[in-house]
């Protein structure tokens, strides 16, 4: 077997690799900004709804989205904290 053929075999491998190395390191840093919720926080849901954490009850944070308007959702539904949006 010729070097182009073994190479040519390899890059899909070392491509497959990459990508799982990148998804679980973004999987680590979501994980992490959901275990170190403090209220006040700016985050962001992963369907894209912006709020400030209001509170948290074990699994549950409560967002205020609009003043005097609180949603409640599971903990792993935040994406991303200090999300630039809108604010209230």
């Amino acid at each position: 077997m010729e070097l182009a053929q073994l190479a040519m075999l390899a890059v899909p491998f070392v491509l497959l690799l990459g990508l799982m190395m990148l998804s679980r390191r973004r999987q680590r840093e979501i994980a992490q900004v959901q275990s170190s919720l403090t209220p006040g926080d700016e985050v962001m849901t992963t369907s894209g709804l912006h709020g400030r954490v209001a509170s948290i009850d074990g699994d549950v944070v409560a967002l205020e989205v609009a003043p005097g308007t609180v949603l409640r959702f599971d903990r792993r539904a935040i994406a991303t904290r200090g999300a630039a949006g809108p604010t209230h």
